[in-house]
């Protein structure tokens, strides 16, 4: 649990830096509720450098999207996912049973990477080409070649081993046939409706 919470907080300091002492706390998950991990990031700015941060971070939130703003396609990925974590945690049982809670745990790691890069490789923003199918594969891609690794990264924290290497190799083929696929199908059955409407 520690690993998880020392994770989380380095994810969050990277992600919601904060300047000049400004401090951000972040409330995880552990056996008291009322405990908080608190990261701070101290930056030193040039008054001058400060504006042009301060222009670069207005006109890049205009572009920033995350899960919140596309719930559909969210649960879908969330869908996903977990449908890859059942069906790889199906082929290792004896007699081809789920264990629900072993899913989620296993779907856990490339949930929290998935949701928490989403942001940055920008699988939430609205696409503009003329080629649905491609563009959503192009999309999967960028959040893929990030959120895979990192969710056998985290899996590996988690577990306290280092993935094996079939183990990953089948995770990264699985996760983009899964993830490709159902966005694929999303697309281009939102782009059907849109032309009806």
């Amino acid at each position: 649990m520690k690993r998880i919470q020392l994770f989380i907080s380095l994810v969050l300091s990277v992600i919601l830096p904060a300047t000049n002492g400004f401090q951000t706390s972040v409330y995880s998950i552990t056996k008291s509720p009322l405990a908080a991990v608190t990261v701070t990031s101290n930056v030193h700015l040039k008054s001058s450098n400060k504006s042009r941060l301060l222009m670069s971070i207005e006109s890049e939130s205009k572009e920033i999207s995350t899960p919140l703003d596309k719930p559909v396609l969210a649960s879908i990925d969330f869908a996903s996912l977990v449908t890859f974590a059942g069906v790889g945690k199906a082929s290792h049982s004896a007699d081809g049973s789920l264990d629900i809670a072993a899913v989620f745990v296993t779907a856990f790691p490339f949930l929290l990477a998935w949701y928490t890069t989403s942001p940055l490789t920008g699988v939430y923003k609205d696409t503009d080409g003329d080629n649905v199918a491609l563009d959503a594969l192009k999309v999967v891609a960028k959040g893929w070649i990030i959120a895979v690794p990192l969710g056998c990264v985290l899996r590996g924290i988690i577990k306290g081993y280092v993935p094996p290497a079939p183990f990953v190799i089948v995770t990264m083929i699985a996760t983009l046939v899964i993830l490709g696929g159902t966005r694929v199908l999303y697309a281009v059955a939102e782009d059907k409706m849109n032309m009806e409407n």
